[in-house]
């Protein structure tokens, strides 16, 4: 199992931009860009971090 390091070292150049993005964060791209990739880890680094509740938080398709 990787860590979140290693999630965050895979991430692109506008995904790392997108993670340090404070509040509300909306990800419009292309298919195939990473974004179900940034929403997890950014999902993660989140919870890591204590800054989000899982039950305020929402993805939509």
């Amino acid at each position: 199992m990787s860590t979140l390091g290693d999630a965050c070292a895979e991430l692109n150049d506008s995904q790392i931009a997108a993670m340090d993005v404070e509040g509300h964060c909306v990800v419009i791209a292309p298919p195939g860009s990473g974004k179900t990739k940034l929403l997890v880890t950014r999902l993660a680094a989140l919870r890591t971090s204590g800054g989000g509740e899982a039950r305020r938080v929402m993805v939509g398709g």
